[in-house]
C-alpha cells in the first residue's frame, strides 16, 4: 500500500495542469490495478515458502502423542502439593536459610543457622546431633548423608581449640569409633569413605586414605601423599570404582580398583567417567591433544583415543559422541556411527540424550520457529511423543547426567526430570509421554521423599519434604517468639 500511495502521489506531482482529469484518473487506476497485482503474487509466494517451512514440522508431529508439559493442560496432571492432618511441624527460632540433606538409611541431616545441625527420621523425631557446621554447598551436605547405616562428622575445633577429629556414628546415632588428625571426610560409598589426614607434627604431609565402615584404614596402596582439594570416592559400577594415584612425573592420573582396593586397571588416564553398559569414558594424551576413549571391565581398549570433545557413557549399547562442528552421533560398542549426525547449525539445532531403559531425547529447534520440540525416541529411533518448551540439549553432572549450562535433565524412576538453576537447582519432573506431573521440587525422590521449598531466599522462607502424593510429611516453621 505504501508503495501505491507513494505513485500516485508522485503522477499527481509530474501531471501537467492541462491533462484531462478523466483520463490521469484512468492512468492512476491501470497503475494501481498493477501494483496490486504485483502484492498479491509476492504474497503468495511468501505463504507458500512459509507453509513448505512448517510442512516438514508438522508432518513430523502427526500421529504423536503430545505431552502437556509448557500448556495449560499441563495442570491436570500436575501433583497438588499440600499439608494434611498429619504433616509434622519441627520448630526452628529460624526457618529461612536451613540446608535439609536427602534421605538416606530413613535419616537426613538438617543444617540451621540458630539451631545446629542434627539428623532426623521419616517420621521427622531428632534422632541425634552432630558438631555445628558452616555448609557452603551440594558436596558439603553430600558428605553428611548416611550410606552403609554410617556417617563421618569431622570436628575442626572444640572451645576454641584445634582438634582435628572424625567421630563415626552409626544410624542410631551412636558412637562407632573416633579417628584423631583427620580434617576431612567423604560419605561411605559401596563400604568405604575417604579421609584427608591432618599432619600429626610440623613437617608431616597430608594423605588421602580410605576407611571401612569399623572406622579401620583400608587399601593402603591407594595412599595418596601430599593431598589436597576435595576428596574423591567414586561409586563401584561394573564391579569397578574410579581411584585416583600420583603419576612418577607428580601427576594425578586416574584407574580403577575392585571392591577389595585391588587395582585392575592401572592409573594411567587423565580422567575417566564411571563404568556404565560395561564400557568406561577413558582420557589420554594422543601426542599434545587429549582425547576420549572406551575401555571394557579388563581394562582392554576397545574404542581408541579419537574424541577430543567428552563423549556421554554406554547406556543400553549406545553412546553419544560429539564432533568439533557440535554434530552429534549414536555409536554403538565397537565405535560404529548407528545414527547421525544430529545437526548445530544455522538451520537446524538439533540435541540428543543417551538412551536409558529404551527411551532417549531429541530436542529440535529450527531457526526462527521459537523453542522448538522435544521428542521422545525408542531404540529404533522413532518418535514416540513430545513436548514443548524443554530443552534436552543438556544434561547434568552427577552418575547418569552430564552438565552443560544452566539447565538440563536426566532419567529416574520412570520420569524425565528436568533442572533449571537458577542459585537454587530446582526440578520438573515430566513423564516420559510429556505431562507434567511434579515442578518447583529442591530435589529428586529418595527413599519415597523429596524437598520442596516455598519462598525461597526470603524470610518467609518454608522448607519441607512431601511424597508422591504431594503431601507435607514433615515441614520446617519459625517461631512465633
Amino acid at each position: 500500500m505504501k508503495k501505491i500511495f507513494i505513485l500516485c502521489f508522485v503522477m499527481a506531482l509530474c501531471s501537467p495542469n492541462n491533462v484531462n482529469a478523466q483520463g490521469f484518473l484512468k492512468k492512476i487506476k491501470k497503475a494501481v490495478e498493477k501494483e496490486l497485482k504485483v502484492t498479491s503474487n509476492e504474497k503468495q509466494s511468501s505463504d507458500e515458502g512459509n507453509a513448505a517451512v512448517q510442512q516438514p514440522i508438522d508432518d513430523a508431529l502427526k500421529g504423536l502423542y503430545h505431552g502437556n508439559f509448557g500448556t495449560d493442560g499441563s495442570k491436570e496432571t500436575l501433583v497438588e502439593i499440600h499439608e494434611t492432618s498429619a504433616t509434622k511441624k519441627i520448630i526452628l527460632d529460624k526457618a529461612s536459610g536451613i540446608r535439609c540433606g536427602e534421605f538416606s538409611c530413613g535419616l537426613a541431616f538438617i543444617n540451621t543457622p540458630k539451631n545446629g545441625s542434627f539428623y532426623i527420621n521419616e517420621q521427622g523425631d531428632k534422632v541425634f546431633s552432630v558438631s555445628d557446621k558452616d555448609i557452603h554447598n551440594q558436596n558439603a551436605m553430600r558428605n553428611m548423608r548416611f550410606s552403609d547405616n554410617r556417617v563421618i562428622d569431622c570436628i575442626e575445633k572444640e572451645n576454641g581449640t584445634y582438634v582435628y577429629k572424625a567421630i563415626l556414628y552409626d544410624n542410631e546415632g551412636k558412637i562407632v569409633k573416633q579417628l584423631n588428625n583427620i580434617e576431612k571426610a567423604s560419605n561411605f560409598v559401596n563400604g568405604v569413605a575417604t579421609v584427608c589426614t591432618h599432619p600429626a607434627k610440623f613437617g608431616d604431609k597430608r594423605f588421602l586414605k580410605y576407611i571401612n565402615t569399623k572406622g579401620e584404614f583400608v587399601f593402603p596402596n591407594l595412599n595418596i601423599e601430599g593431598w589436597s582439594g576435595d576428596l574423591v570416592n567414586r561409586p563401584l559400577c561394573d564391579g569397578l570404582a574410579a581411584y585416583q594415584k600420583r603419576s612418577d612425573s607428580n601427576k594425578m592420573v586416574w584407574g580403577f580398583r575392585d571392591i577389595n582396593g585391588k587395582e585392575i586397571v592401572p592409573a594411567t588416564y587423565l580422567h575417566v567417567l564411571d563404568f556404565s553398559d560395561g564400557m568406561a569414558a577413558v582420557c589420554g594424551k594422543v601426542g599434545e591433544v587429549e582425547k576420549w576413549g572406551f575401555i571394557d571391565t579388563t581394562g582392554k581398549l576397545i574404542i581408541p583415543l579419537t574424541y577430543t570433545v567428552q563423549p556421554k557413557s554406554f547406556s543400553d549399547g549406545y553412546a553419544v559422541i560429539e564432533n568439533k562442528e557440535k554434530e552429534q552421533f549414536y555409536i554403538d560398542k565397537t565405535g560404529a556411527i548407528i545414527k547421525g549426525p544430529f545437526k548445530y547449525g544455522d538451520d537446524m539445532s538439533e540435541r540428543i540424550s543417551s538412551f536409558h531403559n529404551g527411551y532417549a531425547l531429541l530436542y529440535q529447534q529450527e531457526v526462527g520457529r521459537g523453542i522448538g520440540h522435544t521428542f521422545v525416541i525408542d531404540k529404533n529411533f522413532n518418535k514416540t511423543a513430545y513436548f514443548d518448551n524443554f530443552d534436552a540439549s543438556k544434561e547434568s553432572t552427577e552418575g547418569n547426567i552430564i552438565q552443560s549450562g544452566t539447565q538440563g535433565y536426566f532419567f529416574s524412576g520412570g520420569y524425565i526430570i528436568g533442572l533449571d538453576k537458577f542459585g537454587n537447582t530446582r526440578y520438573t519432573f515430566i513423564s516420559q509421554k510429556g505431562d507434567l506431573a511434579y515442578d518447583n521440587l529442591c530435589s529428586d525422590f529418595y527413599e519415597e521423599k523429596a524437598l520442596y521449598t516455598t519462598n525461597l531466599r526470603t524470610t518467609a522462607e518454608k522448607s519441607s519434604y512431601i511424597n508422591r502424593k504431594g503431601e507435607i510429611i514433615i515441614q520446617f516453621v519459625e517461631s512465633s517468639f
